[in-house]
């Protein structure tokens, strides 16, 4: 009677991690559900604001907008509602549309983007209703997402579940096996050089009119999903879209196994750009040395060397601190962007932190941003924002090629 009781218990334990198990990966096969959708559909929002040529809407980088995606603008008669149903109960499924105008937008930020006007019929006004402008594909490929410079289990399955998701929606997916081909023809990697225009190089190869690229970011407790929908042709993003799944143990296991090098072909993994001059600057009693850059996915990351003249206890901030002392760098367009991470030493900061620095020994620092223009060729100014003795103040360095 006890060795039954001990197999019931080791059976239900076993049929608990099974049951744990399978739940998670109908967890995560939601979440990418979700993702597709994001993807697949066309977002729409209101005008919030008009300085000069300049629009402001309420859609930003947590709608999925990225830079160069267009708004079809309309004014809507709300006093005139169209309505279904009877008079006694009826819903209101729209209303008269004036076409006022065409934007793209030019600038993202958290809840809200600006937009220049390309196309006006009229003064675009606040409240003016905005609809994306998408364009039909039928025909696409999925890339395999990166997590930092690796595959593994849970990109592979990303991709499997992303494959099944958009055969539902009745889109043609060009199979794996073409894609790996394509991408060991070409010596390419995800890891770093993987934007818009290599993205629509590979697209073009295939015969498809978009292709699917993103990135799987650590934060921590979970994992950010980032997908841009690319169009082959113009090589320009025509949706974006971002979903988080948490980090558990079986998402975990995912992240730790099948692990893979994201190299193709015999050219392997590109390596980072060496500067042709080392940049450096002296601040306080620190020198700043910039010892490389690389793109990763759809942002950038920096590194540098930090050597202190004294003993000291250094604290840097990233682009989440709460406020103004923020890691932060422009580009050639006048874009702003915030530092999602920095990593001083062994030590990740996500807002603020800091590690000791020793008398003449330089401590490796890496600063990650998750987004920038893939238009971009210039950083013309990287700003370190830091704090000494309750001594603030910032390392500036300036005028980084980043074009290759």
């Amino acid at each position: 009677m006890k060795k039954f009781l001990i197999f019931l218990l080791i059976f239900a334990l076993y049929f608990c991690t099974i049951n744990g198990a399978f739940a998670q990966e109908n967890v995560l096969s939601q979440k990418v559900s979700e993702l597709t959708a994001k993807l697949a559909f066309a977002v729409e929002g209101y005008v919030v604001g008009v300085s000069g040529e300049t629009v402001y809407i309420n859609l930003g980088q947590e709608s999925g907008i990225v830079e160069g995606i267009k708004f079809e603008v309309v004014r809507l008669d709300k006093n005139r509602p169209f309505k279904v149903g009877t008079p006694q109960r009826y819903q209101i499924i729209g209303y008269p549309e004036t076409e006022v105008g065409q934007i793209e937008i030019t600038k993202v930020r958290k809840g809200m983007s600006l937009a220049k006007i390309i196309e006006k019929m009229m003064a675009i006004q606040e409240g003016d209703k905005v609809y994306q402008e998408m364009k039909k594909v039928t025909r696409i490929a999925i890339t395999e997402f990166t997590y930092g410079d690796e595959f593994n289990d849970f990109t592979r399955n990303v991709q499997d579940i992303l494959y099944t998701n958009l055969i539902q929606r009745g889109m043609t997916v060009v199979e794996r096996e073409k894609m790996e081909q394509v991408l060991n023809e070409l010596g390419k990697s995800f890891s770093g050089i993987i934007d818009s225009s290599t993205a629509a190089e590979i697209g073009k190869m295939l015969g498809v009119e978009a292709i699917v690229v993103g990135t799987v970011a650590d934060m921590g407790n979970s994992v950010d999903l980032r997908a841009r929908l690319v169009d082959v042709e113009k090589g320009a993003a025509i949706t974006a879209a971002q979903i988080d799944v948490v980090k558990d143990p079986t998402i975990t296991g995912f992240l730790s196994s099948g692990v893979r090098s994201t190299s193709f072909g015999e050219k392997g993994v590109a390596t980072p750009k060496e500067a042709t001059t080392i940049q450096e600057v002296n601040v306080q009693s620190f020198n700043f040395k910039l010892v490389d850059w690389q793109k990763k996915g759809d942002g950038i990351v920096f590194e540098l060397l930090i050597t202190s003249e004294q003993d000291s206890e250094l604290t840097l901030y990233s682009g989440a601190h709460s406020y103004n002392q923020k890691t932060r760098f422009f580009d050639d367009f006048g874009n702003e962007y915030f530092a999602s991470k920095v990593q001083l030493g062994n030590i990740v900061i996500t807002s603020y932190g800091h590690n000791r620095l020793v008398t003449g020994v330089p401590m490796k620092v890496i600063v990650s941003f998750d987004s920038f223009s893939s238009q971009a060729k210039i950083i013309t100014l990287l700003e370190i924002y830091c704090t000494v003795n309750n001594k603030r103040f910032t390392a500036q360095i300036r005028d980084i090629p980043i074009s290759r």
